[in-house]
């Protein structure tokens, strides 16, 4: 084997990723998740940041779970102006926020991520609503529809585990080409 070829044969990809969302949407509960492979009922709401590092073969995901309390929300964008990939969550449970999350999603859209940032929508708890719509009517009254950067949508619980696997198979792939 060549010199060259086994110094770049094991190169790990550094990719900086951003959880936000309102408060009690399932950002922490998410990164738990993926660190532990289990759901941890111990989850203390986030205040300010928490930097977390979770290792997949060939990938390195810099993760920064922003506390969605509205106190919070103004240093949001030290993260996520240098992200690579912003993941959004939102409570799929909690119908009366869905105005106020969706003009916060946009708004970070329109001002704090740049164009080549790939955009994860997660419609978390959908243990609780099991119903929950995450086909075309969603990313309508979302606006997903109108985003122009790459966007990506997945129904997610954060309690019991659907749709992480997927959801984060879809985001490896996408940086391991």
């Amino acid at each position: 084997m060549s010199f060259l070829l086994k110094l770049f044969m094991n190169r790990t990809k550094n990719v900086a990723v951003t959880f936000c969302g309102l408060d009690k949407a399932g950002k922490t509960t998410m990164v738990d998740y993926l660190k532990t492979g289990q759901f941890n009922e111990n989850i203390h709401a986030t205040l300010g940041m928490n930097k977390e590092i979770i290792d997949v073969p060939g990938l390195t995901f810099n993760v920064m779970d922003l506390g969605g309390q509205e106190d919070f929300r103004c240093i949001w964008h030290e993260a996520n102006e240098k992200t690579d990939v912003l993941i959004y969550i939102v409570d799929a449970s909690d119908f009366t926020r869905f105005t106020e999350t969706k003009e916060i999603f946009h708004q970070i859209v329109s001002t704090q991520i740049k164009d080549d940032v790939v955009i994860m929508v997660l419609l978390n708890k959908a243990d609780i609503t099991p119903r929950i719509n995450g086909g075309a009517d969603f990313i309508t009254a979302f606006g997903l529809n109108k985003l122009s950067n790459t966007w990506t949508l997945f129904t997610t619980s954060s309690r019991t585990g659907q749709g992480i696997y997927e959801t984060f198979t879809w985001l490896s792939n996408r940086f391991k080409g």
